[in-house]
C-alpha cells in the first residue's frame, strides 16, 4: 500500500458517518478537555483566584470526559475528598464503559 492510499484510508476511515471513528475522537476530545479543566481548577484553587464552576466540571465529567475527569482527580489531586464528585465519577465511568461496549463490535 503506497502512502497515499494509506493516507486516503486513515481519513476515510476518521471521517465515516457511522461507528467507531467518531466515537473514538469524541471520547478522546472530552477525555483531553475535561482533564484541562481540571488541572486549570486545580491551579487556580492554589491561586484563591476565580474557579472553573462545579457544575461545568460535573457537565464535562457526565458529557464524556469521565476517564479525564479520574485522571484529574489522580494526577492534580483534586475534589478528592468531595464525596459527591467521586460518586459521580464512578457513575460516569460506568455508564461510558457500559456505552462503548455496547456501540462497539
Amino acid at each position: 500500500m503506497t502512502t497515499n492510499n494509506y493516507l486516503g484510508a486513515l481519513i476515510n476511515s476518521l471521517t465515516e458517518t457511522s461507528g467507531q471513528p467518531q466515537l473514538f475522537w469524541f471520547y478522546l476530545f472530552m477525555t483531553a478537555t475535561t482533564f484541562m479543566l481540571w488541572g486549570i481548577d486545580k491551579a487556580k484553587a492554589k491561586l484563591r483566584s476565580w474557579r472553573i464552576p462545579e457544575k461545568t466540571l460535573l457537565v464535562f465529567t457526565i458529557g464524556g470526559g469521565c476517564l479525564g475527569a479520574a485522571a484529574g482527580m489522580l494526577i492534580f489531586r483534586h475534589k478528592t475528598r468531595n464525596l459527591k464528585f467521586k460518586l459521580v465519577v464512578l457513575l460516569a465511568l460506568i455508564i461510558h464503559a457500559v456505552v462503548v461496549f455496547i456501540a462497539w463490535p
